[in-house]
């Protein structure tokens, strides 16, 4: 198609085609996702959640998400859902950001 995109149109991402067509690994940037009144954050480890609950996990040693280890890092859960939470805010979210 001959479609072309709105100008003021401004996208966020990433070109992942090295990793998933030659499995270059990527570089060390943050990965975000959102779905419904679910939100991740992926960098090294994981924290995900709702506004009723956070998750953190350590997907180096914890793969399969079974080890919320949340509680005894608090710190790395608050860095973590800061820079959620201004990712949030870039993308114009009017949901609230994950902050237990």
């Amino acid at each position: 198609s001959n479609t072309k995109m709105p100008s003021e149109l401004e996208l966020d991402g990433m070109d992942l085609s090295t990793l998933l067509l030659n499995g270059e690994a990527l570089a060390d940037h943050p990965l975000f996702w959102r779905y419904r009144n679910q939100k991740a954050i992926r960098l090294g480890f994981q924290i995900a959640g709702t506004e009723e609950e956070t998750y953190l996990f350590d997907l180096d040693l914890d793969v399969g998400e079974q080890h919320n280890i949340a509680t005894p890092n608090k710190k790395l859960v608050a860095d973590l859902s800061s820079k959620l939470g201004q990712w949030e805010i870039e993308m114009g979210s009017d949901q609230e950001m994950i902050t237990k």
